[in-house]
């Protein structure tokens, strides 16, 4: 059965059990519409609606459900995550949506107006996921970066857990030197539920250069000591001679 028939199905299924009455133009209409969209979330989308519906199917109901499966947070959720990054300490995992809305209220935000920049962000955020949307483009996760390696760590690793960064990403930005054996042990698992060997070790080679980068800052740090030791030594034997001439003199 092709998508177009497939739609067409499910749609005329999910009318007749929301008593809905659709004539062929409206039913038409309904299914070319539905066809921009991939092809199990329409299917999904319907299904949803013929559980869920009390009143008639429209497509604004099957389009709700549409967008809320696409893997991108509502407004309120997305304000909460970019408010997350005012702290340059706090790393944040956020969709490109997200970034582009927080960029058009920080000047409200800025201005100590919290609830003005939130009321900016919302507007920005749903025009801009809306065109996304429309345009079919997918939501993409990516990392923001704080310096508190902690945090990011907290925060590189829920990504992990959520799928919203794919394992070889957290590998990467995870801070080397805090690669502990737990962090090895969680991406390996978020690389496959069956343990996939690639996650492993790729993990692995992340901790190998954690460690490896800690005994070189171990070795510079030694060379820096000696060196300021060395120089001490130097200071305190000009400033012994120096002593010893006025001594001499003074004799």
């Amino acid at each position: 059965m092709l998508p177009h028939e497939q739609i067409l199905q499910a749609v005329t299924v999910a009318a007749e059990l929301t008593g809905t009455q659709l004539s062929d133009g409206a039913l038409a209409t309904m299914v070319d519409d539905l066809m921009t969209y991939p092809l199990a979330a329409v299917l999904t989308a319907l299904d949803r609606c013929r559980r869920e519906l009390t009143g008639r199917l429209t497509l604004a109901a099957v389009v709700e459900r549409l967008n809320g499966a696409d893997g991108r947070p509502g407004a309120d959720e997305a304000w909460a995550i970019a408010i997350r990054s005012q702290p340059e300490a706090e790393t944040v995992v956020w969709t490109n949506e997200i970034a582009e809305a927080f960029a058009v209220c920080r000047p409200v935000l800025d201005l100590g107006d919290e609830i003005g920049a939130r009321m900016a962000f919302r507007d920005a955020y749903n025009r801009i996921i809306a065109a996304a949307r429309a345009g079919g483009t997918a939501a993409r996760w990516s990392a923001s970066l704080g310096w508190d390696k902690d945090l990011r760590q907290v925060a590189l690793e829920s990504a992990a857990r959520t799928g919203r960064l794919a394992p070889s990403t957290v590998a990467a930005l995870m801070p080397p030197q805090d690669a502990a054996p737990e962090v090895v042990a969680l991406i390996g698992k978020v690389a496959s539920p069956s343990g996939h060997e690639g996650g492993l070790q790729l993990a692995r080679a992340t901790l190998l250069a954690g460690k490896r980068r800690r005994a070189e800052r171990e070795v510079a740090a030694a060379e820096r000591r000696r060196q300021e030791q060395t120089a001490f030594e130097a200071e305190r034997q000009r400033q012994l001679s120096m002593v010893a001439e006025k001594l001499g003199r003074a004799a």
